[in-house]
């Protein structure tokens, strides 16, 4: 309640309020001689009265005179609901009401507070150990009394390791609406990866006892490079793991098992962008960073033509909203010239196999490569940094 003690007889009154969260009760207002207030919200408040009669008016400002004490209302955001363990999460004490005073409370308990943070900071750094889901519980405390917020799972902690769920097509042995698997049948595909070469010196040990599927087309090499920036900085030195895998006629790529999707051990923080390469086409990376849902990145290359960084000059129209990688590279230099034709395929034309001047994948070197792949294709360079 608050009483007027003005002199000189005041016939109005006129009380405001800052910040103006009050109600006024008791049948009064704001020109009442004496209000009763109530406060809605916690702080300081500044009160003015201004008295008025028929001579003039006054009036009166006492700044930061009332002091409302209300308990916290807990709050809390943090800067990343889902990351890989061992990386840092900061949360953000949200709370209203001025706590003085915090406890954090993770379910399950395998968190790690960092950069001299614990359970009593208002702003904790926190790195969760072990993968899963975490409920997150912040009590807020004041002179007034506590308050506890609660999200349920509110943590994905996710395992570094994740697949790849890629999809790109090779010009070569594309027929119109896939590719063909003629190596396949003909069991031309080496059972050991063919990237331990230059210029690619790949030396990983990936290899099978028998091509474990029909739809396999042949192997691929998959690099991954992260960096902070955009596809342009994402060179050689950004490079953090490579794999080599199996491209099937459907354009997905699989892991030796033939249905698998390829799976790294990785930390990645940064933008991760993936490259691929083939043994004579040109290779390609994405244009923008692939984006992680749960356990996998996906990236599709073959639809719409800018997936590839370069757009319609990295990759080659191959049917309608169909995107595939240049063929006739023989030496995988990233560029299709004549070197390719009198210092690699000559040597190898009329043979049968698994020929890196066999450009379209048939089993044989013949003019169709030369004529329908290398000369069309004469001048073409790859886009990867």
């Amino acid at each position: 309640i608050f009483t007027d003690l003005s002199t000189n007889s005041p016939t109005t009154w006129n009380w405001s309020f800052d910040p103006p969260t009050v109600t006024y009760v008791g049948g009064t207002t704001s020109v009442s001689q004496n209000p009763q207030v109530q406060f809605s919200a916690g702080g300081l408040y500044t009160v003015a009265l201004t008295a008025s009669n028929a001579a003039g008016n006054d009036i009166e400002t006492k700044v930061d005179y009332i002091s409302v004490l209300y308990p916290p209302v807990a709050d809390f955001t943090a800067d990343n609901l889902q990351p890989v363990s061992g990386q840092t999460v900061t949360f953000t004490d949200l709370s209203s009401n001025t706590p003085t005073s915090w406890l954090w409370n993770f379910m399950p308990g395998t968190v790690v507070y960092l950069e001299g943070t614990d359970a009593s900071s208002q702003h904790p750094k926190v790195q969760f150990t072990i993968p899963g889901y975490y409920t997150v519980e912040l009590i807020a405390t004041n002179a007034n009394g506590s308050d506890t917020e609660s999200k349920l799972d509110y943590i994905q902690v996710l395992s570094p390791s994740f697949s790849l769920d890629v999809q790109a097509f090779l010009e070569g042995p594309f027929t119109g609406t896939q590719m063909s698997t003629t190596l396949n049948s003909s069991n031309s595909l080496p059972l050991l990866q063919p990237f331990n070469i230059a210029p690619w010196f790949y030396n990983g040990g990936e290899s099978v006892i028998g091509i474990p599927d029909p739809e396999i087309v042949d192997w691929v090499l998959i690099e991954l490079r992260e960096t902070e920036g955009d596809v342009t900085t994402a060179n050689s030195l950004t490079s953090i793991g490579r794999m080599a895998a199996f491209i099937k006629s459907d354009g997905s790529i699989v892991d030796k098992d033939g249905f698998s999707l390829p799976v790294f051990d990785l930390m990645v923080s940064d933008n991760l962008f993936i490259v691929l390469w083939h043994r004579n086409h040109l290779g390609i990376i994405s244009a923008i960073p692939a984006i992680r849902n749960g356990e996998n990145y996906a990236y599709n290359f073959s639809n719409p033509e800018n997936q590839a960084y370069g757009g319609s000059e990295a990759q080659k129209q191959l049917a309608a909203d169909v995107w595939g990688m240049f063929a006739a590279d023989r030496n995988s230099d990233g560029s299709v010239n004549n070197v390719d034709l009198n210092a690699s395929w000559m040597l190898e034309a009329g043979l049968s196999g698994y020929y890196f001047g066999d450009f379209n994948l048939d089993n044989q070197v013949n003019n169709m490569d030369k004529n329908d792949y290398w000369y069309m294709n004469t001048g073409k360079l790859s886009f990867v940094p």
